[in-house]
């Protein structure tokens, strides 16, 4: 971890910081509806803090709803610029690897839905719990159906126009198989 530690020259620092990789699909963007434009318009300040280089965050601690529970905690700040630099509301956000749900809460906490995925059944009560937090308003207002396929847990919660889906595979399972009835 540390190369030559502790002796010079190969001296191997940790790496204490993220990349974010931006990937634009070639052509126009479609046309939103200004209303939906207006709703998901950001501050002039906001605009200048979310579009610099480098970002200052805080590391999560005690008081996320995961802390403890899941190896690798997002920053929830970090989602919430993401989703609000990158999506409309109503848009759906996916989030292939879920973790402990940060990008789930964030695009509900901004009026965005979003589409899950976790291998690790285990972390399911602590995306749960995390999406408990919200307000009503914020949370999808139906009902979650919860069907056990073998190993495999799906989840979906409806909410008049809108649809939330977590699906919890085990780690064994390949994609074509987490993807079949």
């Amino acid at each position: 971890m540390f190369g030559s530690y502790p002796y010079p020259p190969n001296f191997y620092a940790q790496n204490t910081i993220e990349f974010i990789g931006v990937f634009v699909k070639d052509g126009e963007p479609e046309k939103e509806p200004q209303a939906i434009k207006e709703a998901s318009k950001l501050t002039e300040e906001e605009w200048v803090k979310f579009t610099k280089q480098v970002w200052t965050l805080p590391i999560p601690n005690v008081r996320d709803e995961a802390y403890g529970l899941h190896p690798a905690i997002m920053p929830l700040e970090m989602a919430e610029r993401l989703i609000r630099l990158y999506s409309f509301v109503d848009d759906i956000v996916l989030d292939p690897f879920m973790g402990s749900g940060t990008t789930a809460k964030a695009a509900r906490m901004w009026g965005r839905h979003y589409i899950g995925y976790e291998i690790d059944p285990s972390f399911q009560p602590v995306i749960e719990r995390k999406l408990a937090q919200l307000s009503l308003a914020q949370q999808d207002l139906w009902r979650l159906c919860v069907h056990n396929r073998g190993e495999r847990t799906i989840g979906i919660k409806h909410s008049g126009s809108s649809t939330s889906i977590l699906a919890i595979t085990p780690y064994h399972s390949t994609t074509t198989q987490a993807l079949l009835p």
